[in-house]
């Protein structure tokens, strides 16, 4: 915390969220700068402000105040392209630093609403609609407080299934604060292996075990594949309401490929967890085009498929320089047939 507020000693413009923790100490450190610009949500008294944050299916709209002195009293109607309300603060921060450096509110309004983040908040539903993935790389204790309180503002009668682990070699609260933080509003947690460096997984795991509240179900799965398969199928038949989606959380990882394992190097895992919760919800030749232009816009591009094409080459998948990669191919295809 202390080295990320010595940042503000080289800024000539400081943004600050008022709705940050410690938000005393942020400012004081921020008064070094020659100019302070605050943002935060409800905040009449900062700089720019947000009022009225709503879903609007996958996405978030809020009114923006604080553009002109002469603006309307509902502000500026802003549309947000990624889920999770906290996201209306990281919004506001990038929102006033364009504006600091000359960017027009109609070019910022255009960005916000195409806003993609691989990784981040990225949302896979089902066909049926009845089971809900989000992929975040919330790994620390702020994060998941953000991330699941925001989850269950959006679907308050979903049942949760969270899937996560814990960093080996570094961050040890973390294995207590994790599942603390997890518990109030999951139905089910998953633990399962994630970065151990020089750590046993399993010990790893273990540990967020012992910390799980009594009355809440969790198990551990290590191979991360196998864990987000149990997920989706415990969210199709366990944990289940009518009346709302089943929502299944894969987190930490985003939209990494790569498990770090000091002991055996990096162990790739098949695909990343967008990809993966597109192959565990659907077989490849069933993703809808909606579903083709996401997973496009995350990490492949998938080309003439079809219900006849799933073998490895029959359908091309293409890595971030646009070369065909056999492998991830073959990944898809096994993900798709398990």
């Amino acid at each position: 915390f202390e080295s990320k507020l010595r940042i503000f000693d080289q800024a000539k413009t400081a943004v600050v969220n008022l709705g940050t923790e410690e938000v005393d100490r942020v400012l004081e450190a921020a008064s070094t700068a020659e100019r302070l610009v605050t943002v935060g949500v409800e905040h009449p008294e900062a700089s720019l402000w947000a009022s009225d944050v709503r879903m609007v299916g996958f996405s978030i709209e809020f009114n923006l105040h604080g553009l002109c002195a002469d603006e309307s009293e509902a502000g500026e109607k802003i549309l947000l392209g990624i889920a999770g309300d906290f996201n209306v603060e990281n919004a506001l921060v990038a929102t006033a630093a364009a504006r600091e450096i000359g960017i027009g509110i109609e070019a910022i309004k255009k960005g916000l609403s195409k806003l993609r983040v691989p990784g981040r908040m990225e949302v896979v539903e089902s066909k049926d609609g009845r089971v809900i993935c989000v992929v975040d790389y919330a790994h620390n204790q702020l994060s998941f407080r953000s991330l699941f309180s925001s989850v269950k503002r959006a679907f308050p009668a979903s049942p949760v299934i969270a899937v996560f682990g814990a960093a080996g070699g570094k961050a040890q609260e973390r294995r207590e604060q994790l599942p603390r933080e997890a518990a109030p509003y999951s139905d089910l947690m998953i633990f399962a292996n994630e970065d151990p460096a020089h750590e046993d997984p399993m010990k790893v795991c273990r540990e967020l075990a012992e910390h799980v509240p009594d009355d809440t179900p969790n198990k551990i799965i290590l191979d991360r594949k196998a864990a987000v398969h149990a997920a989706f199928k415990a969210a199709r038949e366990e944990y289940v309401n009518p009346d709302a989606p089943t929502i299944v959380l894969l987190l930490a990882k985003g939209d990494e490929e790569l498990n770090q394992n000091m002991q055996s190097k990096s162990k790739p895992f098949y695909v990343n967890g967008v990809t993966m919760s597109h192959n565990t919800l659907s077989t490849v030749a069933e993703l809808s085009g909606e579903m083709r232009e996401r997973l496009a816009k995350v990490k492949y591009v998938f080309t003439d498929l079809d219900a006849t094409m799933l073998a490895p080459g029959s359908c091309v998948l293409r890595d971030n320089d646009g070369n065909p990669s056999t492998k991830l191919v073959e990944a898809v295809v096994a993900l798709a047939r398990a």
